[in-house]
């Protein structure tokens, strides 16, 4: 994608319900992509496998970021083959995307390939023992610098251990 003959740097996506695949494998093909941040964004088969093939080809992205994106089983499946190969990103960011403790511990636990991450976001979602333990993992393992659990959905008595 070219704006007054510049490459993009930086896709961001808002308030989309999937048919976002061409976008996508546009901005991915430039090779100078190094950001991608997609907000309330219903993930379909198309724009997951688009993703998913830009992260595992694309070796200049250093940042994904999803916030409030619905991603199903299918989606994040497709996502998590494009996270477990990329081994270029140094922020990832699933925020407030409604994901239950052994989703997320799975979507972390693609990242262990990735020795450059320097930054992980999981704030709203749930995260406990699975995911703490994912994440206790990605802290032991990588060169994680900054690390956020902000908002975490907890229960009445329940409290992150």
């Amino acid at each position: 994608l070219q704006c007054d003959g510049r490459s993009w740097e930086r896709i961001e996506i808002e308030h989309a319900g999937g048919e976002i695949d061409v976008i996508v494998a546009i901005a991915m093909s430039t090779g100078r992509l190094k950001a991608c941040w997609f907000s309330d964004v219903e993930f379909n088969l198309a724009s997951s496998q688009a993703l998913a093939t830009g992260l595992k080809y694309n070796r200049s992205v250093k940042e994904l970021r999803l916030r409030r994106c619905r991603i199903d089983n299918a989606t994040g499946e497709i996502i998590r083959e494009g996270l477990r190969v990329n081994t270029t990103l140094e922020s990832v960011s699933f925020e407030h995307c409604g994901l239950l403790d052994e989703e997320l511990a799975t979507l972390l636990s693609c990242l262990r390939q990735c020795s450059t991450i320097n930054k992980i976001s999981v704030e709203g979602n749930i995260c406990r023992d699975r995911g703490l333990h994912e994440l206790d993992g990605l802290l032991r393992e990588l060169n994680v610098q900054s690390l956020s659990l902000h908002h975490q959905r907890l229960e009445d008595n329940e409290r992150l251990r």
